[in-house]
């Protein structure tokens, strides 16, 4: 500062003598000059930035003090949501890298100490003493239990599965590692399942179907029914929309629980819409256990109770699978009833649940004619009837292989096994002996197959009160599930998305107006998807749901066809067509450049009436 008012005196009264002559005035000058400078500096920035904002509407113009501070609010919420959501993430990536070492680590330990047990072989490689120890091929890791599965085509020499479950090595295995370990020996091979820090506890002894139901997410689809609970009280569920559980096989001796496990998935498809599920039911103990429903409005014919009407039910069974596939078959691009319903949102098929109870009365009646039919019925309707969304469940307590002859059981990926009298029959409902149990159990302890996936859990246990209560209120109209079911159609979508914005079918936006009508965003998704390359026709003309970028996340609406606005001018059918030529008034031709476009119009034109002098 001293240097530069040391300079300018010299400069100032070299180029004007007259506008200072002292050094006091000259510093008075310069410090007015530099905070003028700064001031209009900063005037020009502040005008800048709120042009700028105006200009990008970043922030509208005219904001009051509550729009603001409910922006700031928003802001801060927003920022809270971003926060809490990586910390989530975060604390997701370190809970996975520390359970990878610990698996790691245990896996390790368990391998010396099988070698240290004498299940490991010592040879010699060019003159080197090798030793190779039990190796583990597949670790599965989860928030309970560490899964691992010895490889059984690299075992050591001499050392086979069955030594490797003996109660010595299983304990000093538990000794090393510091936890509870058990193991499981099938087809798949031997897996030692290692109890976490968190513990594993045990399938609990009894179920309340209140609590089961209670569990229900709303993820969970009209068709998911909760059956009880597995190891820490997990939620045990069947999706008969699910390709593993589309039909269900239910079988155990008596007394075991099958038919409280028939109640329950009856009382839990009655909470549903009937427009939604219908039943069917075959009770063919005299129709003493399913009484209780014969006013259900779900019904779509009267309970069964003679063995000498299964075949006719079965018939008009196959009948509605025919007749559904044949619906199928005429919509393009349709091979399942979920499309089906989606692209008839107003008009949608039902599912059928046909309720089979002791099938055995059928399959082990000497004077009945019918058996192969019926079992030929079984086999064809389990076999196709997934996708037309008609499912099946057979309950017997007779398992053997004369009552579930190979054809049903091979159709039937779904199977619940509850305590059986034999390791045959055993075999025969879930395809191991797991389902005979050995240790004492409780009452309703079941082995849930899912194809090669077996998992024990105890079923829900519902009494005769609560199932009289769910009956009451499925005959009075009261439902528990409502049916979801919205009457927005892909139309008002394309609508709104022309009027408001610009033809864009913004998912979020376009729910965010519908909301109110019981659409959600993922059905907006659904329909986009549904209807993306397909046509669909509104007042003016035929639309299309187009994808504008690689990803196909932009969809445009985008017209097809323009049709007509009055009868007279009408599209003609190809028999109406005068037999004079059709005359159509060329364009101007245009300036030059462009005749290229000029005489592919014209080829264009008479192309087209030539074809229709040729259809006349």
């Amino acid at each position: 500062m001293a240097t530069l008012t040391q300079t300018l005196p010299t400069v100032f009264m070299d180029a004007r003598p007259g506008l200072a002559r002292n050094q006091a005035h000259l510093e008075t000058l310069l410090y007015a000059l530099l905070c003028a400078w700064a001031a209009g500096l900063a005037t020009a920035r502040c005008v800048g930035w709120r042009i700028a904002r105006r200009v990008t509407g970043c922030c509208p113009r005219g904001l009051s003090v509550d729009e603001l501070q409910d922006r700031e609010a928003i802001r801060a919420h927003v920022n809270q949501r971003n926060t809490f959501a990586r910390t989530q993430a975060d604390a997701e990536r370190r809970w996975w890298k520390l359970s990878r070492k610990e698996a790691r680590d245990i896996g390790r330990l368990m391998s010396q100490k099988l070698g240290q047990l004498g299940l490991d072989y010592i040879f010699s490689l060019d003159g080197d003493k090798v030793r190779r120890f039990v190796q583990f091929e597949a670790v599965e890791i989860g928030p309970d239990q560490f899964r691992y599965r010895v490889n059984s085509r690299k075992l050591p020499r001499g050392v086979n599965e069955v030594e490797m479950t003996k109660e010595e090595v299983i304990k000093g295995l538990e000794c090393t590692i510091g936890k509870t370990l058990h193991y499981h020996l099938d087809e798949t091979g031997l897996w030692y399942l290692i109890d976490r820090k968190s513990g594993l506890r045990n399938i609990p002894r009894f179920v309340d179907y209140p609590d089961a139901y209670n569990m229900l997410t709303a993820k969970d689809g009209p068709m998911v029914v909760p059956i009880g609970m597995g190891q820490n009280r997990t939620p045990i569920k069947i999706d008969f929309q699910n390709n593993t559980s589309a039909h269900f096989l239910i079988g155990g001796s008596t007394g075991a629980g099958k038919t409280n496990l028939v109640h329950t998935i009856i009382c839990t498809l009655a909470k549903r819409d009937p427009h939604q599920v219908r039943l069917v039911l075959i009770d063919l103990k005299q129709g003493i256990e399913f009484s209780m429903y014969d006013k259900l409005p779900h019904l779509d014919c009267p309970i069964v109770t003679e063995p000498s009407e299964v075949l006719g039910i079965m018939d008009i069974m196959w009948q509605e699978v025919l007749r559904r596939m044949t619906m199928l078959r005429s919509e393009r691009g349709c091979n399942h009833i979920r499309e089906y319903n989606n692209r008839h949102r107003k008009d949608q098929m039902p599912y059928v649940v046909l309720v089979f109870d002791e099938i055995a009365v059928v399959m082990l009646d000497r004077t009945l004619k019918h058996k192969a039919e019926i079992e030929s019925f079984m086999a064809r309707i389990a076999g196709t009837g997934r996708a037309t969304g008609v499912h099946l469940v057979l309950a017997t307590q007779r398992p053997d292989k004369n009552v579930l002859t190979p054809l049903i059981t091979a159709n039937f990926p779904g199977r619940v096994g509850l305590a059986c009298a034999s390791v045959y029959d055993s075999m025969t409902v879930i395809g191991n002996g797991d389902a005979c149990f050995q240790e004492a159990v409780p009452a309703g302890r079941a082995i849930l197959s899912r194809g090669r996936f077996r998992t024990p859990f105890q079923i829900a246990f519902i009494n005769d009160n609560m199932r009289r209560q769910i009956t009451d209120d499925a005959e009075g109209g009261r439902f528990s599930i409502r049916r979801m079911v919205h009457d927005v159609t892909v139309q008002e979508l394309a609508m709104y998305a022309l009027a408001n914005l610009e033809g864009n079918f913004a998912t979020r936006k376009l729910w965010r107006q519908f909301e109110s009508r019981g659409i959600s965003s993922l059905e907006v998704q659904e329909l986009a998807k549904v209807y993306r390359n397909e046509t669909f026709h509104m007042e003016d003309g035929e639309y299309i749901l187009t994808a504008v970028n690689k990803s196909g996340s932009r969809v445009m609406v985008t017209k097809v066809i323009q049709l007509p606005a009055t009868e007279e001018s009408r599209i003609l059918n190809p028999g109406e067509l005068p037999s004079e030529d059709i005359p159509v008034e060329l364009p101007a031709r245009p300036a030059e450049g462009d005749d290229d476009e000029y005489s592919q119009f014209c080829a264009r034109i008479n192309s087209e009436l030539e074809e229709a002098s040729s259809v006349a």
